[in-house]
C-alpha cells in the first residue's frame, strides 16, 4: 500500500524546501517536517549566518541585507541604530538611519551613516514599492495610501491588504457613494 506522502521525501532530496513539499501535499511546513521525519529524511543542514556581536547582543544578516538582534528572544534591533546610538547620539522619535553607501545595508560604521527624517529618507530613495505592503488606492477618493506609521496604531502587512479606504471618513462615505474616481 503506498503511502498518503509518498514521494515527499525524494522531493526534499532532490533539492526542495520542507516548505515547498508541504505546500504540494497541502500540509504546514511543521507538519511536512514531522511527515518527513517519521519516514527517515536525511535532512539538509542549514549555513549559519554570518554574526556580529556588540554590546553583549549577536546580530544576524538577514534577508533584507541588514544585522538583526537574534540574541535570547527575537527583539526588533537593528545594529546600525544601535551603533548609531552608541558613538554618535540618540535617534530622534520617528527618524530614521541612512546607509551613505546604498548598496552596502550591513556597514555599521558610523562615519558611513546618517540620521534622515522620513520624507528626506524618502526623497532619497525616491517611491519605491515595498514588497510586503503592496501599493493600494481608496475605493473611494482614489488616492494612493500607505501603513500606519504610528507606533501605536502599527499596521501588518494582512491588515494592511484588506484595508480598502485610505481613512475612516472616506470608509463612512465610501460604502454608502459612489466611488470619485
Amino acid at each position: 500500500m503506498l503511502s498518503k506522502y509518498s514521494g515527499a521525501v525524494t522531493m526534499y532530496e532532490q533539492g526542495m524546501s520542507i516548505e515547498q513539499v508541504g505546500q504540494k501535499f497541502g500540509l504546514s511546513r511543521q507538519a511536512m517536517w514531522d511527515a518527513l521525519r517519521r519516514r527517515g529524511a536525511k535532512f539538509r543542514h542549514k549555513e549559519p549566518q554570518p554574526f556580529i556581536e556588540f554590546e553583549g547582543l549577536k546580530y544576524s544578516l538577514s534577508k533584507d541585507g541588514y544585522y538583526r538582534a537574534t540574541t535570547f528572544r527575537r527583539i526588533n534591533k537593528m545594529l546600525h541604530q544601535d551603533v548609531w546610538r552608541k558613538f554618535v547620539g540618540e535617534i530622534p522619535d520617528g527618524w530614521d538611519i541612512h546607509h551613505k553607501h546604498e548598496n552596502d545595508k550591513a556597514t555599521v560604521d558610523p562615519n558611513r551613516l546618517e540620521c534622515l527624517t522620513p520624507s528626506n529618507h524618502t526623497r532619497i530613495y525616491g517611491h519605491q514599492a515595498n514588497p510586503i505592503f503592496p501599493q493600494k488606492f481608496c475605493a473611494h477618493c482614489c488616492v494612493e495610501f500607505f501603513p500606519h506609521r504610528d507606533k501605536q496604531i502599527k499596521e501588518s502587512p494582512s491588515a494592511f491588504i484588506k484595508r480598502r479606504f485610505c481613512s475612516f471618513s472616506c470608509g463612512r462615505f465610501g460604502i454608502r457613494r459612489k466611488p470619485k474616481c
